[in-house]
């Protein structure tokens, strides 16, 4: 491993940095995710094995928003019920209104639950995706995870799998049309 190799993550390290910081609220210091990052990138550095064909730079890409991820999840609030990361650090910041009166608890009381059959009805369509992504050919599962849920670009995935950016686009459509005749869209 080559300081050139570790140098040339860094601006990658930063950009992460910066989706990171924004997705959190802009609670953490973009500084702290770079340090995370960069962290990362130094384990990867002492496990890196270049007999896997791989680029170091797509080696520590899952490592880097991984740590990245570790620390938002250590530092923001995480609300599933708003689905994500809420920005708020307190009770009274989610309910009090635009003047910041005060708020009776039985006003927050309010259930926004939806009904048992929209609930049985997302319950059916994720286990019919989850299905159809199981079903898929190894390379279009392994392009869909990194794209979607790393989110590499396709010059990334590319990397990873070894082909040029273009045959990655070609495989990710080629999942995103299989996806859609398994689901009936």
């Amino acid at each position: 491993m080559t300081d050139q190799d570790i140098l040339g993550v860094r601006d990658r390290v930063h950009g992460y940095a910066v989706q990171a910081h924004h997705k959190c609220g802009r609670k953490v210091p973009v500084e702290d995710f770079e340090s995370e990052g960069m962290l990362a990138v130094c384990g990867c550095a002492e496990r890196y094995d270049r007999s896997l064909n791989v680029s170091f730079s797509a080696y520590c890409n899952r490592r880097i928003t991984g740590a990245m991820q570790d620390l938002v999840r250590r530092e923001c609030l995480i609300s599933r019920a708003h689905g994500g990361i809420a920005t708020f650090s307190s009770l009274n910041d989610i309910v009090a209104g635009a003047d910041d009166a005060p708020v009776e608890a039985i006003d927050t009381l309010v259930s926004d639950a939806e009904s048992p059959d929209v609930d049985v009805d997302r319950q059916r369509r994720t286990a019919a995706v989850v299905e159809a992504l199981l079903s898929m050919p190894e390379p279009e599962l392994l392009v869909v995870s990194l794209y979607y849920y790393e989110e590499l670009n396709l010059r990334e995935v590319g990397d990873v799998l070894g082909v040029s950016e273009s045959r990655a686009s070609q495989i990710h459509t080629k999942a995103l049309v299989s996806l859609r005749k398994k689901m009936g869209v």
